[in-house]
């Protein structure tokens, strides 16, 4: 597959009237196609920042630390989320305490 990419990004910058020889990098994420692609054509690569963060937040949310944190959230948006009388009970200990309403 990395030689069908490889030969597909060339024909792409020869299409798009690019030069290979002024391109500094390209900008991908970690697929073993795509990188054996840009071996093959002897180009550098930079890693995706956005790919990257998205993966560190991915991993982080399956911390059991976090997990734990996220299920108590949860269990407290679904407490008031779903009796009037919760809700009520909410509004008015913010309102006797000046919170703003949520």
């Amino acid at each position: 597959m990395g030689e069908l990419i490889s030969q597909e990004l060339k024909e792409a910058l020869e299409l798009w009237g690019l030069k290979e020889e002024l391109k500094v990098f390209i900008t991908i994420d970690n697929g073993a196609n795509i990188v054996k692609a840009l071996e093959m054509n002897g180009w550098t690569r930079l890693q995706c920042f956005s790919h990257r963060l998205h993966l560190a937040i991915e991993r982080s949310v399956k911390d059991a630390h976090v997990e734990h944190a996220i299920g108590k959230c949860k269990k407290i948006v679904s407490a008031f989320s779903y009796t009037w009388k919760r809700k009520r009970e909410m509004a008015n200990a913010q309102a006797e305490l000046n919170l703003p309403r949520h």
